[in-house]
């Protein structure tokens, strides 16, 4: 089929994901028989905070640079590239985590000779067909920003919200429907792999000002809704981070969640808290 991608065995590892998303949320599906996993990030989820300006340099100042370079004179070239470069590492994006569900639990694990997963890329639509009659269907909305995802064939079991990162996970049940919430913090530091050190990852706990905003180490907040029904169920995750723009330095009505952030000096405080973030999740994935 045209624009289809075709598997007859689930993902060996990220790489082998289906992915779906919105610019916005992104969502890699394993297609996994039994228990699904779906891998999750969102687009504003980053380690560390605001900071200042670095080093500045006058465009004039590159001349020299390229001089040496010219001339062959590499020490000389490597002492003023160095000089221009900043003192602080690049922060690194982050993982918002990954949602486990299972909707078939006799054949978790099993993989059927008729198994087949597919994505149709003109649809953004990912579907795992376990070859029992049971079908999993999901996609990533990009008018409500939230991931579906529908079970057929068997009954599902309410999800597991995991993270790389420490969270809080909350659940309750109302009007049949079952609310999962999982919220927490980025690192406030993440040191570049090749940078030797004896803790390249650090967390904060430091509490928010009254603003709710921390220094570094934003909040994130995931909410889920599970709706078992009589063909299996459905699920609709939406997910915050803590990302502030400069309002000032923006007009008023930007999607500020869509751009990425860090490309430009911000103010001190402008990370949201977790707690601050889970009403709003919830809003959209009702």
């Amino acid at each position: 089929m045209r624009h289809t991608l075709q598997d007859d065995v689930p993902a060996d590892g990220f790489a082998d994901c289906y992915l779906l998303g919105n610019g916005a949320l992104g969502a890699a599906v394993h297609g996994r028989p039994g228990t699904e996993r779906l891998d999750l990030n969102l687009d504003t989820l980053w380690s560390g905070g605001p900071a200042g300006p670095g080093v500045w340099c006058d465009p004039g100042d590159v001349a020299p640079l390229r001089a040496a370079v010219a001339a062959g004179d590499h020490r000389r070239a490597d002492e003023l590239a160095r000089a221009l470069q900043s003192d602080r590492w690049v922060q690194a994006f982050q993982p918002l985590g990954w949602i486990e569900w299972e909707h078939d639990r006799a054949q978790s694990g099993k993989i059927s000779a008729a198994y087949r997963r597919s994505l149709d890329m003109s649809a953004a639509v990912a579907v795992t067909d376990a070859g029992t009659g049971v079908r999993l269907e999901s996609f990533v909305s990009a008018v409500d920003d939230v991931l579906v995802a529908r079970a057929d064939g068997a009954p599902t079991a309410a999800p597991l919200l995991c993270s790389p990162h420490p969270v809080r996970t909350t659940s309750s049940t109302q009007s049949g429907v079952t609310w999962l919430t999982m919220s927490g913090r980025a690192p406030a530091s993440v040191l570049p792999h090749y940078v030797p050190d004896d803790t390249p990852v650090v967390y904060c706990d430091d509490a928010p000002d009254e603003d709710g905003l921390v220094d570094a180490g934003m909040g994130f907040a995931l909410v889920v809704a599970w709706v078992p029904d009589e063909r299996g169920g459905r699920l609709v995750a939406a997910a915050e981070s803590g990302f502030r723009r400069d309002p000032a330095a923006h007009a008023p009505g930007h999607l500020e969640r869509r751009r990425p952030p860090g490309l430009e000096q911000q103010p001190h405080h402008q990370h949201q808290h977790p707690d601050e973030l889970l009403g709003r999740g919830g809003d959209r994935a009702g």
